[in-house]
Order: C-alpha cells, then sequence, then structure tokens
C-alpha cells in the first residue's frame, strides 16, 4: 500500500540517491501533492504550499530557466500556483 505522502512530483540532480526519500536532505525540489507540501534541500522540513490533490487531478511541472537561475512552479489543473523554489 502506498501512504499518499511519498507521491512526489519534482525535479532532481543527476546523482540523487534512488532508495531514498526525496525530502531527505538531497538535490531535489519538489511538491508532495496529497499532501500540499514542497521541499528542497534548502528547507529543513517541506512547507505549505498549494492545495491537496484529489482523484482525476492532473500536476504539471513548470521549470523556467534565466541565466544561471532558475524557478520551479506547479500547477493544478491548468491552474498555476505561485512559484515555489526560485533559483
Amino acid at each position: 500500500m502506498i501512504d499518499l505522502e511519498d507521491i512526489f512530483v519534482g525535479i532532481a540532480a543527476h546523482d540523487i540517491n534512488l532508495v531514498a526519500k526525496p525530502a531527505e536532505g538531497q538535490a531535489y525540489w519538489g511538491y508532495i501533492c496529497c499532501a500540499a507540501k514542497a521541499f528542497s534541500p534548502k528547507e529543513e522540513q517541506a512547507i505549505d504550499y498549494g492545495e491537496m490533490c484529489t482523484l482525476n487531478d492532473v500536476i504539471g511541472v513548470l521549470l523556467e530557466f534565466s541565466g544561471d537561475l532558475a524557478q520551479l512552479t506547479f500547477y493544478r489543473n491548468k491552474v498555476f500556483d505561485q512559484a515555489v523554489h526560485p533559483n
């Protein structure tokens, strides 16, 4: 059985440990869609973000680059939330 808080959507560095949970301090930036939380290596714990997903929701990821910086934003059912991981 899958724990709903174990469903992550996001991006990761090429050398991420695929056995560990992404939110455990690795180079992973993401969204726990069933818990409405976001996390990154900069955060000590997941922060509130957006709204919880429900059955039949569609989750999208937008990664925008500007020079050496990037901004990560998630959307649910074609509605964007605020940028969760600038830089």
